[in-house]
């Protein structure tokens, strides 16, 4: 074998492994790569999995704040209507105690227990309706007394309040509620 053909071959073989060198190094590189973003795009998963959780979340918390915020005005606004409704009441039972005014005094102190009422307290309107019924009690003259009575026994250790005020106060409870019913089907209805 020559000189030159042995050149030839050594670098024809030179040749085929620096190819097969290049295509083994190729093909790890691709390995390589394959094995590095495997993690990144789990990673990447993770990531986009545990931001849509985030936001989900965020979401839900604005939510429930909303609706807490929401309650919240809402019930201050029923507060607020229930507070001008009573304030409107009361008026309308001004007007109801100017009218018949002797005709309700009347009735209500008939519901008051008898007794020894040491004070008998009544719009000033009233006195002399107090007079004839109660001829010994002391009588307390109070212009905030809408219409009826407040009795008081002696030391005031026993004390009745049968004033339409009073009455008001005990039944609100009740008839705020079908009040506002009644508002809110006519505002639904109208």
């Amino acid at each position: 074998m020559s000189h030159s053909t042995l050149i030839d071959n050594l670098r024809a073989k030179g040749e085929e492994e620096i190819l097969a060198i290049r295509r083994e190094a190729g093909e790890e590189l691709e390995k390589l790569q394959a094995e590095a973003t495997a993690p990144v795009k789990e990673e990447e998963c993770q990531c986009r999995f545990s931001a849509d959780r985030a936001g989900e979340d965020v979401r839900r918390k604005m939510t429930v704040a909303a609706r807490r915020r929401a309650a919240n005005i809402a019930t201050r606004a029923e507060q607020e209507l229930n507070e001008r409704l009573y304030v409107m009441a009361r008026r309308c039972l001004q007007e109801i105690a100017g009218e018949n005014r002797s005709e309700i005094f009347t009735r209500l102190a008939r519901e008051i227990p008898p007794g020894e009422w040491q004070s008998i307290t009544v719009h000033p309107d009233d006195e002399s309706l107090v007079e004839e019924l109660y001829p010994e009690a002391e009588i307390i003259p109070d212009d905030q007394i809408i219409g009826g009575l407040i009795a008081s026994g002696p030391d005031g250790a026993v004390t009745v309040d049968n004033t339409l005020v009073k009455r008001l106060q005990r039944l609100w409870p009740k008839l705020a509620p079908e009040i506002l019913r009644d508002l809110v089907d006519n505002e639904k209805s109208g």
